[in-house]
């Protein structure tokens, strides 16, 4: 989405400061959920996933979450604005890969050590983690809207 999608926002029409304002709504919108709803599936419900889970599955529960719609707005707002011919441009797109990929170590080795710190914290330090990170997720939903304000009154 990186390299393609200034292409592909030109085909259709539309500008990133809109994408960032839709992008940083749908961020809102995730967030304003996670910090006002109750767990999708019950204690029985979680138990019994994790009975049929054998140790090397991979269920994707949290995918979505992590990479779904408000993912791929965030990275077509970070499509660079020059020539595509240009060093500058070619630095600013290693620079915001090396930036995806350490993200993407992140989250590798939170899903990977997650259960293990959840334990150790209780539930009442999950609920904290949770309602911290759906807040913060929130904090950057407003700040992308607002850059996209900026720059649609830039124009």
């Amino acid at each position: 989405m990186l390299v393609a999608g200034g292409w592909l926002l030109k085909i259709f029409g539309i500008s990133v400061p809109v994408i960032r304002i839709a992008g940083g709504l749908l961020l809102f919108n995730t967030a304003w959920n996670m910090l006002n709803n109750a767990p999708k599936f019950s204690k029985e419900e979680q138990e019994e996933l994790k009975s049929k889970m054998t140790s090397r599955a991979f269920f994707p529960m949290t995918m979505p979450v992590t990479t779904g719609p408000g993912s791929i707005a965030v990275t077509l707002t970070m499509v660079p604005a020059g020539a595509l011919l240009e060093p500058a441009t070619w630095f600013t797109f290693a620079g915001i890969s090396c930036g995806i990929a350490a993200a993407a170590a992140g989250v590798f080795l939170f899903y990977r050590y997650s259960e293990v710190v959840i334990k150790r914290l209780g539930r009442a330090g999950e609920q904290t983690i949770s309602k911290i990170s759906a807040f913060i997720l929130l904090a950057i939903g407003v700040q992308i809207v607002w850059e996209g304000i900026q720059g649609l009154l830039k124009m």
